[in-house]
């Protein structure tokens, strides 16, 4: 594959809903990877990833790097696990991912955003959960462009007290997950681009 055109830019992103190691299938990463050569028009410069943990954010890594020719690192890791913690009486959850072409994109800082809800929101039964989206800024291997992103993956309805509930907590986190780009990464005057994608589960 070629490498995008100048000034422009070319994100992909997947929820790969096997690559959790409960289930870890490989053909879903696979059947992505394979992909993107025939749906694309040329190398991504970044790739969002869903419902990944560490070892299978780098499989899809190297699986990239066999079908468009370029490598791609994981800028911003998942954990080895999807439950990387709790808090009182939360589960914390992180299963997403920022990959970058190593060729086209250079990591200038990135990290994780929560989202969460009342315990008391919860559906009986369900361990509430607070989960953690990965974001970064890159930048062009030219400079000419800096890229904000987020890979999103809310809570679905199921985990509510009520499925209302749910949306009105999306609608809330999209806002909130948009403030905080523009807040911890301040671009006035930058050429850039922000991309918030993924499993809004809306």
């Amino acid at each position: 594959m070629k490498r995008s055109p100048a000034r422009k830019l070319l994100v992909l992103s997947a929820n790969l809903r096997k690559a959790l190691p409960r289930d870890l299938i490989d053909s879903e990463m696979v059947n992505f990877a394979r992909r993107v050569p025939q749906v694309v028009p040329f190398a991504p410069d970044a790739v969002l990833l869903q419902e990944v943990v560490q070892s299978s954010a780098a499989r899809v890594a190297q699986l990239l790097k066999d079908t468009t020719g370029f490598g791609f690192d994981i800028a911003v890791r998942p954990g080895s696990e999807p439950v990387v913690g709790k808090e009182g009486s939360q589960t914390v959850v992180r299963t997403t991912a920022v990959l970058l072409n190593r060729r086209t994109m250079r990591l200038a800082r990135g990290g994780f955003v929560d989202t969460r809800y009342l315990v008391k929101d919860a559906a009986p039964g369900v361990e509430p959960r607070i989960k953690q989206h990965a974001h970064c800024l890159a930048r062009t291997a030219s400079g000419g462009i800096d890229l904000v992103m987020a890979s999103i993956h809310f809570v679905t309805n199921e985990k509510f007290a009520a499925p209302t509930m749910g949306f009105c907590y999306k609608g809330k986190w999209a806002g909130q997950v948009a403030r905080f780009l523009r807040d911890r990464y301040p671009l006035d005057g930058v050429p850039h681009v922000c991309v918030i994608a993924g499993d809004f589960n809306n």
